[in-house]
């Protein structure tokens, strides 16, 4: 069992409930968000999906970037989708790895990474804070997605790691529906996506 910050313990515990494990939470709530300031591709043969959220209030908009690279760095799948809504952050962000986790779960995978710098939502569904929050129903479907039999795990990391996921919520603020792509990206990320590919 691979784990980061030495919660091996924590994690046998947390795996026997059937619910996510976390990658980048220590026991003294440090992480390696400082370390990790560039996208890094998932191990060997499993498939990371990287999830962001852009809020725009006074619009009343929220955007949704989602992208799903293999371990070589390249595209399988992304997507941008805009929104009016007004959810306040936390909120958006679970329902960005909600969003995350129903891309993987549709594309079929069923060991693959979830990637996203929304550290405090993820303690929360590590944590199963549901009732605490005013977005618990969205943490109630991650944990349900969780226990289906796949194999997902989480990392955060910092902003930086999660850059081309953000651009591509930057671009959701300006449409109105779900737009996808297949083994490809779209032009606002493509140099983003090149330059880490090459790392």
């Amino acid at each position: 069992m691979r784990w980061f910050g030495g919660v091996e313990i924590m994690l046998r515990n947390f795996a026997k409930l059937g619910l996510p494990r976390v990658r980048g939470v220590a026991m003294d709530g440090r992480s390696k968000e400082e370390r990790n300031v560039r996208w890094n591709p998932p191990d060997h043969g499993l498939v990371k999906v990287n999830c962001n959220v852009r809020v725009y209030r006074k619009r009343r908009r929220v955007g949704y970037g989602i992208i799903v690279r293999d371990d070589g760095g390249r595209v399988l799948w992304c997507s941008a989708q805009g929104c009016e809504a007004n959810y306040d952050l936390n909120c958006a962000k679970a329902l960005a790895i909600y969003k995350g986790l129903l891309v993987g779960c549709n594309l079929g995978l069923a060991n693959f990474v979830v990637e996203t710098n929304s550290k405090m939502v993820v303690k929360q569904i590590w944590n199963g804070d549901n009732l605490e929050v005013c977005h618990g129903g969205i943490l109630d479907a991650i944990q349900n997605i969780m226990t289906d039999g796949r194999s997902i795990v989480f990392n955060t990391v910092s902003a930086k790691a999660n850059k081309v996921a953000l651009a591509l919520a930057n671009e959701a603020l300006s449409i109105t529906n779900l737009v996808t792509w297949k083994e490809d990206a779209p032009i606002c990320i493509k140099a983003m996506v090149n330059d880490e590919q090459r790392t």
